[in-house]
């Protein structure tokens, strides 16, 4: 059967059976169609919902990356959000929050046979024809993208909301409309929606784990490794500021470090465009 067929019942008793061992994620919920997962999640964040909760759509009308883009699903693409309550959260360089999954998405993919790289912050892509600019950053195209939204009592953060949306069936629609956005199943045919989540959810509990620790060291190094921002001329759009520069890294809180010949820039926002 194709996973495009398949229906709330069976992607949830084959998503449940991975909790099972899992540390740090603990629930999940299955939904035939949502306008977002990430509205969802927020949603059940305020109604009481336990940390730990993965909700899953297997379509999604009104899903959204930053700055506010729309993001468009066909059915048997990946579609999910993660609700983190305090607990759960890094004490320390909150900041690194969307590195730290955008790690763990990578991280998943590879261990499918997809490789990956990361467009600073938070954008999964991967290779395309080196010989072209594909009009989104040189020759890379966008397999996936991470929307991480904070949830709050009063004034103070009190847990988190992680979107994840990864392209993996043929769209002949978005093809049209997004020329530079890929596939997951162009790079590994065999490999499904449920695969993928099932592999997520391995990985972001490993990275939940982690936050116990001294982590954002590690972080900085693994995602300086696998980054196709870092080295490359960019310009930076903050509103109506332009920077251009060269990307050198990230310091400690996963800024980027944007040198412009005269000085460095700690990027904490912006739109990134290859120059």
């Amino acid at each position: 059967m194709n996973e495009q067929d398949f229906g709330i019942e069976l992607v949830y008793q084959s998503l449940l059976k991975h909790l099972k061992d899992c540390l740090h994620i603990k629930k999940l919920k299955v939904y035939e169609s949502l306008s977002s997962t990430n509205d969802e999640a927020m949603r059940l964040f305020y109604e009481g919902e336990e940390s730990g909760t993965i909700v899953v759509a297997l379509e999604q009308h009104m899903g959204r990356g930053r700055l506010s883009r729309s993001w468009m699903m066909h059915r048997g693409d990946v579609a999910c959000s993660l609700l983190l309550r305090k607990e759960h959260l890094p004490p320390s360089h909150i900041s690194l929050l969307p590195l730290v999954i955008a790690l763990a998405v990578h991280d998943a993919l590879a261990e499918l046979g997809i490789n990956t790289m990361l467009k600073w912050p938070n954008d999964i892509v991967c290779e395309g024809n080196e010989n072209k600019n594909l009009g989104y950053f040189l020759h890379y195209k966008k397999l996936g993208g991470i929307l991480v939204e904070s949830a709050f009592s009063k004034t103070t953060i009190s847990g988190a909301i992680i979107g994840i949306g990864i392209n993996v069936v043929s769209n002949a629609k978005l093809a049209q409309e997004v020329p530079y956005a890929a596939y997951s199943q162009q790079l590994a045919p065999n490999i499904g929606m449920l695969a993928i989540i099932e592999k997520l959810i391995e990985k972001l509990a490993l990275e939940i784990d982690s936050f116990k620790g001294s982590f954002f060291a590690d972080v900085i190094t693994r995602y300086e490794q696998v980054s196709a921002t870092i080295g490359q001329q960019v310009k930076v759009l903050q509103g109506e500021e332009e920077i251009k520069g060269k990307a050198l890294g990230l310091n400690e809180e996963g800024a980027l470090l944007v040198f412009d010949g005269k000085k460095t820039h700690a990027i904490y926002a912006g739109d990134v465009i290859a120059i």
